[in-house]
């Protein structure tokens, strides 16, 4: 093949004309490096014809690229730090902002690789994007290739960009509102609220394909035939999709993020949502036989309080769990967690009927909504299950649950059978010009001869728990426990709490191997 060369002393004028025009083109406005720019230049100076030119020709001349999401330019990152993101006035994900070259090269390696198993992809995915780049003569910078990956294998093994919402500690709740660059997502971040991300999702056909792929472990999807989906994550983290015609504005997603750690009751005291008092009768009260229900509105932390009430639990006894949800994460190893299975038609009553036959300990309720569910649950406290039996429900207030379980079918004989009802409230208030949501446990009542006993009661004003009237039934059942009087064994315990509070962090299975060493050596 003949060619015309070019001079030695033309040929750097001649190669950077070529850069200056692609950047004037925009065709290199990344940090997408050609290794072979120069040999370009030969081509269309001397006619020499190289044949992977035509291919990297398509990579320079990249079209726009839909992932499927996307990330708003980040502001500035001068405030809250946090793990996977920055918070400043909204949720700033530690992710690049990529470019249309970056984009088109992540989906035309995601479409090289559709046919590789994925059992050998995970262990080869750097090899196969290292290679794929030396064949299209690409050279990326080591930071460059180091963050390209990692979005990638969040795409293939993961949950895309989603997962780095999802990896946060920080991170309670993830709300999808449908796609757009008007919709983006909305994180509850712990103890700052609801905010906004950077993040956003570009089209829906995305979206139903991560719903799927987040369900694809229970086996369940999506589909205009069956338009709302409830999973849960193999991490135990909580999925609701929505999608037409169940919803107008397009799909729905909300998530509610598994606690590995769950809050220890000291966890509680310290960050003012129960009282070292109200931890202290709590504490006595589950090291007693007692059926409880704890009620409250969405959100407030009924489940995050019973987690953290049963740390005082004795860690010998045998646990059964009935949950629709997998959301009770409790330190004891010889506990049996039952899960309603709408496929195999296994309910709540039937699990609930079940533990009937488990002999256990004490038996937890995820929750009970139903008239059905209601009268099972009472069955278990009435067929005298082991040292109690315990659920949560919803009620705004202590007489409002106790209304709505009679509107369920509980009676006044049956409501003998409960000897706590304590109310956890969520709520917001304004202070200094600025929104607050508050959740704290608002009222603890006793049950007896069918009347209710409020015991304590948080007051908002003074922003304190108060003691409104005494137990006398739950006491006497410590009492006969114990072999001491409670005013002794409460003051015994306010000792070593305080002296546990000004100790270091505890986790919640240290907490309660302490707090039950403590117990059997008094």
């Amino acid at each position: 093949m003949s060619y015309h060369k070019v001079s030695d002393s033309l040929f750097p004028f001649l190669f950077l004309m070529e850069i200056i025009k692609a950047k004037k083109s925009k065709i290199k406005k990344t940090k997408l490096i050609f290794k072979n720019l120069k040999r370009k230049v030969l081509q269309k100076y001397n006619s020499f014809k190289f044949p992977e030119i035509q291919e990297e020709k398509e990579l320079l001349e990249y079209s726009a690229v839909d992932l499927g999401w996307e990330l708003e330019k980040a502001g500035s990152k001068d405030t809250a730090e946090f793990d996977n993101f920055y918070l400043d006035g909204s949720c700033i994900l530690k992710i690049k902002k990529l470019s249309d070259a970056e984009k088109y090269l992540m989906s035309v390696f995601l479409k090289s690789i559709e046919d590789i198993p994925s059992e050998n992809l995970e262990a080869e995915l750097e090899t196969q994007f290292v290679e794929f780049c030396n064949l299209k003569n690409i050279i990326l910078e080591n930071d460059q290739q180091k963050y390209l990956l990692e979005i990638i294998r969040k795409e293939l093994f993961s949950f895309g960009p989603l997962s780095y919402l999802l990896d946060s500690k920080d991170i309670e709740e993830i709300a999808i509102n449908g796609y757009g660059k008007d919709k983006k997502i909305c994180v509850y971040v712990i103890n700052k609220g609801w905010h906004d991300s950077n993040l956003y999702f570009t089209n829906e056909n995305y979206l139903r394909e991560l719903v799927n792929k987040m369900s694809r472990n229970i086996g369940r999807r999506i589909t205009l035939s069956s338009p709302i989906l409830n999973a849960s994550l193999k991490d135990g983290s909580r999925l609701n999709a929505i999608i037409k015609p169940v919803v107008n504005s397009g799909i729905s997603i909300t998530i509610r993020k598994f606690r590995f750690n769950p809050l220890t009751p000291l966890d509680l005291i310290k960050n003012n949502t129960i009282s070292l008092d109200l931890a202290i009768f709590l504490a006595l009260a589950m090291q007693s036989e007692i059926n409880v229900l704890i009620a409250g509105n969405t959100g407030s932390g009924k489940t995050t309080l019973l987690n953290s009430l049963f740390s005082f639990v004795p860690l010998d006894e045998r646990i059964i769990i009935t949950e629709e949800t997998p959301e009770i994460n409790i330190p004891h190893n010889h506990r049996v967690c039952l899960k309603v299975n709408a496929e195999q038609k296994i309910n709540m009553t039937d699990l609930i009927k079940t533990t009937l036959r488990m002999r256990p300990d004490r038996v937890i309720v995820g929750e009970i909504r139903t008239k059905e569910e209601v009268d099972a649950y009472l069955d278990t406290i009435l067929a005298g299950q082991g040292k109690g039996s315990y659920a949560t429900f919803h009620g705004l207030s202590v007489n409002e649950t106790i209304s709505r379980l009679k509107n369920l079918g509980l009676t006044e004989q049956d409501l003998n059978a409960l000897d706590l009802i304590i109310l956890q409230k969520r709520w917001t208030s304004i202070k200094d010009g600025k929104k607050i949501e508050r959740r704290k446990l608002f009222e603890i009542a006793e049950v007896e001869n069918s009347k209710v006993n409020i015991l304590f009661k948080y007051n908002a004003l003074k922003n304190e728990f108060e003691q409104v009237n005494e137990s006398k039934k739950v006491k006497e059942k410590i009492e006969l426990v114990f072999g001491k009087k409670y005013s002794v064994l409460a003051k015994e315990l306010r000792d070593y709490l305080e002296f546990l509070l000004a100790d270091k962090e505890l986790k919640i299975d240290e907490f309660s191997k302490m707090f039950n060493s403590y117990i059997l050596s008094e």
